[in-house]
């Protein structure tokens, strides 16, 4: 988080880290069981790198559901997508996942599968050419 962007005190259990060496920042998402992404509703995408970064190491997401990152949300199972404002869901979406060794294995499996299939060169390129035909037919 940039210094200065999260509301102070953080709860006691929150740890909150701020820019890091990349070498750092690689092992820490390597370590981790899964990754919470709580974002806000934006009309851009807000922390879809480090989502496809942890989608494509396997680890299991819980991500905010906003219109910006409907394009990393489009297969059921593959993420636990709270709604925007919604700390409750949130919260049990965490609880769940964390209590639920199982669901963190099929949920990080399928989101490294999407990685793969989906968020490639190949695919990457279809859908520009696709946009630049329906821009320029």
């Amino acid at each position: 988080a940039r210094p200065g962007m999260l509301p102070t005190p953080l709860p006691a259990n929150i740890t909150a880290l701020s820019a890091m060496p990349e070498n750092d920042y690689w092992q820490l998402l390597s370590a981790c069981r899964g990754l919470v992404l709580a974002v806000h509703d934006l009309a851009y995408p807000s922390g879809q790198t480090v989502l496809l970064q942890a989608m494509a190491m396997g680890k299991p997401c819980v991500i905010t559901a906003t219109p910006a990152l409907v394009d990393y949300l489009p297969i059921d199972g593959v993420l636990t997508t709270p709604r925007t404002g919604d700390a409750k869901l949130l919260a049990d979406s965490v609880l769940r996942l964390e209590s639920d060794e199982e669901l963190r294995h099929r949920l990080g499996s399928a989101a490294r599968s999407f990685v793969k299939q989906r968020c490639n060169e190949k695919m990457m390129w279809a859908g520009i050419i696709r946009s630049v035909r329906e821009v320029c037919p």
